[in-house]
């Protein structure tokens, strides 16, 4: 079976990083990639030495093939280079390496395929009850073992959330199954926003790995119209995902043959997908790989999504360009988009506006509760990238909508001690 693995993407995320060669353990720096080789730095060649991207293709091919490679220059005909290319792949997920002679091998088990196969046969197979219940063998695998396995690679539970469901309990099971990761920043939830998901075909002949969309959300604004909603902001979304990213990727509605209006919102929502078919599922250093090349996807469409909206929102600025207005759309997120940070910084921190001291909630009940605002204090103008640390009880100030926007009326934003100075008020 063909590889599904790049060369070019195996090799991107590993710029600036140091690598070990597995056969004389010394270290390579991976300086860049052009379109036919990576430089890569050594002892003896600091600014670089080219390596193939062909000959990494090899390798890599013939490690998802044969299940090891063996890292000589015999093994890449005569290819002096053959060191460098173990280290590369070497920093694979799921494989071992092994001395004397030196291979590289698909780790025995492979745990991620494992559970997207069990899932597949048992959505096939016969159900314990027409409707969802804690014992069955599906619900354990789409509520727990498979979110307990991908958490576990996502390694982020900061910055990702984790969740899968076969259906509501004690209701009839849902048409399609699903494992979805979430960035907390943008969602915590299946039902508004996007978000990276594994979704079963209704009769287990495939799993899908997407970048997908909230069907229920759409549905909620769009009604009977909401598949051309979702057909739009799934263009939008891939207008951000370019070149080289395209390659390998379903960009078209996949196929569920779905019945319900949830499963077929599903198809349409698809932003971008790989199809994994039930009995031809990869080892996990594919799907792995795969997973990690979503999550990068995934900050890439926001990132993008976040320069398009950047005109919007609580500044009162024109619309920034570049990496500006990456950073001001990353602050807007974490204060509200996910409006579940911001209130859980509420629950910890009070309603009482920390600048000027007044607790409009107390003073005017449910309509005082709309004043009341969580400032991030991190100002935008410091992130390079989405901010992966939020801490409710740290990085949050609570205040009044209307000292919100005096907060922001300078960049970088005024600090809550300054804004209280210039207002005159003694904390």
């Amino acid at each position: 079976m063909p590889s599904s693995l790049d060369a070019r993407q195996v090799v991107e995320p590993l710029v600036g990083r140091t690598i070990i060669t597995p056969t004389e353990a010394k270290p390579n720096q991976i300086l860049s990639v052009n379109d036919a080789h990576v430089i890569v730095g050594t002892g003896d060649s600091p600014t670089g030495k080219r390596v193939a991207l062909a000959k990494v293709q090899e390798g890599l091919d013939h490690l998802t093939e044969q299940g090891e490679v063996r890292v000589t220059p015999e093994a890449f005909g005569g290819y002096r280079r053959s060191s460098a290319i173990g280290a590369i792949l070497a920093t694979l997920p799921g494989v071992e390496v092994s001395d004397s002679p030196t291979y590289i091998r698909l780790a025995e088990h492979s745990f991620l395929r494992d559970q997207l196969s069990q899932a597949c046969d048992l959505i096939a197979g016969k159900r314990e009850s027409e409707k969802v219940v804690k014992s069955d063998q599906l619900h354990q695998m789409i509520a727990q073992q498979l979110p307990t396995t991908v958490r576990g690679i996502v390694a982020d539970e900061t910055s990702y959330r984790v969740s899968g469901s076969a259906g509501q309990m004690n209701f009839l099971w849902a048409e399609t199954a699903w494992v979805a990761i979430f960035d907390r920043l943008i969602t915590e939830s299946a039902q508004r926003g996007y978000y990276i998901v594994y979704l079963f075909h209704p009769r287990g002949e495939s799993v899908f790995l997407s970048l997908n969309q909230a069907v229920t959300e759409a549905h909620g604004k769009a009604g009977a119209g909401f598949q051309d909603q979702l057909r739009i902001f799934a263009a939008e979304l891939q207008c951000h995902i370019t070149g080289p990213d395209r390659q390998g990727l379903l960009l078209e509605p996949i196929k569920l043959d779905a019945k319900g209006y949830r499963s077929r919102g599903y198809e349409i929502a698809n932003v971008a997908a790989i199809r994994y078919r039930a009995g031809e599922i990869p080892h996990d250093t594919v799907l792995v790989n795969d997973l990690q090349r979503f999550l990068r996807l995934y900050e890439q469409v926001t990132s993008g999504l976040a320069e398009t909206e950047s005109a919007s929102g609580i500044d009162a600025g024109s619309t920034k360009p570049g990496l500006e207005s990456r950073r001001y759309g990353w602050h807007r997120r974490a204060e509200g988009r996910n409006t579940a940070i911001a209130k859980r910084a509420k629950q910890i921190q009070g309603s009482c506006c920390q600048v000027c001291l007044r607790d409009f909630p107390e003073e005017h009940g449910k309509l005082g509760k709309a004043c009341t605002e969580a400032h991030h204090l991190t100002p935008f103008s410091e992130m390079d990238s989405r901010p992966r640390q939020l801490d409710p009880a740290k990085d949050f100030a609570i205040v009044c909508s209307n000292c919100h926007r005096m907060l922001h009326s300078e960049t970088p934003p005024l600090s809550v001690a300054a804004l209280a100075d210039r207002l005159g008020i003694e904390r």
